[in-house]
């Protein structure tokens, strides 16, 4: 399964040969992809790695990456980025759900299709933060901590980690990540993928080529 690949990738422990993405990418393609709440398992591995090593999520290119969600999927980030900051205390998370509210607006709406059944909310208890963003479901809690690699190990696996940890959590650091990846052949092209503007595309170029990056690829 592609999405369990991506996971590994990032250090979650699937027996699967690991496809090493920016977590951005994983993140939003498994809100796309995998089912919800049926997929329960999956969303509490991507919650244990976001309460694990959410300081590595770069916010400012997440949002950016967010713009145009549906409703629902944003709600069910929301959900997810409330538990995040509820439990790791990182303010970061304030604008992403600061972001995400302003889309619904004073009244967010409900989302019956990703809603556990009565009975079985009854039984094991409504998960507040998604219901803060219209999702009525069971509570979602995160994997045990055994399912994740350490971070020494996470960061010596995943270049966009790496490169994170040795850079800061910014644009530098994944153009950095890019151009080892991806070769592109000007600042141009490595700000499309990175995802920032053109101006900070040429500049994080031009420095890093000025202590050698791209003579190291």
């Amino acid at each position: 399964m592609m999405l369990h690949k991506q996971w590994a990738g990032l250090g979650i422990t699937f027996q699967e040969t690991p496809i090493f993405e920016a977590p951005e990418e994983v993140i939003l393609a498994t809100i796309r992809q995998a089912p919800f709440p049926k997929d329960r398992k999956l969303f509490g591995l991507m919650l244990l790695w976001l309460q694990t090593y959410g300081t590595y999520i770069h916010v400012e290119r997440l949002k950016r990456m967010i713009t145009d969600l549906p409703s629902h999927e944003l709600a069910l980030l929301g959900g997810l980025f409330l538990k995040v900051r509820k439990y790791t205390k990182d303010h970061r998370f304030d604008s992403l759900l600061k972001h995400i509210r302003r889309h619904f607006g004073e009244h967010t709406p409900t989302f019956p299709t990703l809603s556990d059944h009565t009975f079985f909310i009854e039984r094991h208890g409504l998960d507040q933060d998604f219901m803060d963003f219209g999702i009525e479901v069971a509570q979602v809690n995160a994997a045990s901590p055994k399912k994740i690699l350490s971070e020494s190990q996470l960061i010596n696996i995943n270049l966009w980690i790496h490169h994170r940890c040795l850079f800061g959590v910014n644009f530098r650091a994944d153009v950095a990540t890019i151009i080892k990846l991806h070769h592109p052949q000007n600042g141009y092209q490595a700000a499309k993928l990175a995802g920032c503007s053109i101006n900070a595309g040429y500049r994080h170029w031009r420095d890093l080529q000025k202590v050698g990056w791209l003579e190291q690829v």
